[in-house]
């Protein structure tokens, strides 16, 4: 009798004597159960914060790897030539790259929720603040390569969890792929709600890289780059 300890039944079921680890689960499940924007907004922001330092991690393991070869290889201007491969390594990295993805999808996702949160509290949620988001994202004006490299990047999540994957990278394709879906969930339960005006503002705020890509293109439609953002978004009306 005297070995007796209380037992907790956590809200997944599962039985435990630590008090501790039964505060924690139900804490977690009290966070998973909430759907209010609030709530929603809490776990993106959380989840963010885990993709940037997990990105943050991966990066320095890179650049230790990076290190590593550079050091090993003797021939003449090997520190020149190798310093000029630090940043396309980074960029090329598997793991370095989904996780790039997942960010971008939950900071897309956060933008999402705040502007429903702003709808639900009587917030204005119109033309400057669609202008606004399109003029403030740096994606407006790299010429479509960042969403480019993204695509890219989704097109072959397979090769991340292949049997020749690490295990990072099958970690990495998991927290692109939830992030993914998470995204286009929000978009489905509040994407009805954006307005003409909010629309019409984001349409807008592509008008000055779409003159910018016709400028140094030398103009014309034919001279706009495939996947720039000024052709994709002049391309949209003409395919319906």
């Amino acid at each position: 009798m005297g070995n007796w300890k209380k037992t907790y039944i956590t809200p997944l079921g599962n039985k435990t004597t630590s008090k501790p680890f039964t505060d924690i689960e139900s804490f977690r499940y009290r966070q998973a159960a909430d759907m209010s924007i609030g709530g929603q907004l809490r776990k993106a922001n959380l989840r963010l914060q885990e993709l940037k330092a997990k990105q943050v991690e991966r990066a320095s393991e890179v650049h230790k790897e990076w290190v590593e070869e550079t050091e090993k290889n003797k021939a003449p201007l090997a520190a020149i030539l190798g310093a000029a491969t630090y940043t396309p390594r980074q960029q090329s990295d598997k793991e370095n790259s989904a996780l790039r993805v997942a960010i971008r999808e939950t900071e897309e996702l956060i933008k999402n929720l705040e502007e429903q949160k702003d709808r639900e509290n009587g917030v204005d949620v119109g033309f400057w603040r669609g202008f606004g988001r399109t003029m403030g994202d740096v994606r407006t004006w790299d010429f479509g390569m960042g969403d480019m490299a993204d695509a890219m990047t989704m097109m072959n999540a397979d090769k991340l969890k292949g049997d020749n994957a690490t295990e990072g990278e099958r970690e990495s394709h998991d927290m692109m792929m939830g992030a993914i879906h998470e995204k286009q969930q929000a978009e489905e339960r509040y994407g009805g709600n954006t307005d003409f005006w909010n629309r019409a503002g984001v349409m807008t705020g592509y008008m000055p890289s779409f003159m910018l890509d016709f400028i140094l293109t030398g103009g014309g439609f034919n001279g706009l780059s495939t996947f720039s953002k000024g052709s994709t978004k002049v391309a949209a009306p003409q395919r319906s």
